[in-house]
């Protein structure tokens, strides 16, 4: 799958994948995954799962494509500033 795309899960809940910063680094070879985000829609609730991202200007788009939003979950629990463009640190949410 890709950035964008619309899954129907069912007859009242769509996911779409949306971007997200990071890498990936599992196995032998790194950046042959995509890193993702989710929005979660059924017909009176939506719901934005950031996953495991960097602070950019992604958060803004994904706002302005899918928002407004019913609950935003956003990780911010690594504190070394060195993981600052994969990992978002609390002053950034």
């Amino acid at each position: 799958k890709d950035w964008h795309e619309k899954i129907e899960l069912d007859a009242n809940l769509t996911l779409y994948t949306a971007p997200s910063r990071h890498f990936s680094g599992r196995g032998l070879k790194r950046c042959n995954t995509l890193w993702t985000s989710f929005v979660l829609e059924t017909s009176n609730f939506k719901m934005y799962l950031g996953g495991d991202s960097g602070y950019d200007t992604h958060f803004a788009d994904i706002g302005a494509k899918f928002g407004p939003f019913d609950l935003v979950l956003i990780d911010n629990g690594q504190y070394n500033p060195a993981w600052k463009y994969i990992h978002n640190l609390p002053e950034d949410v």
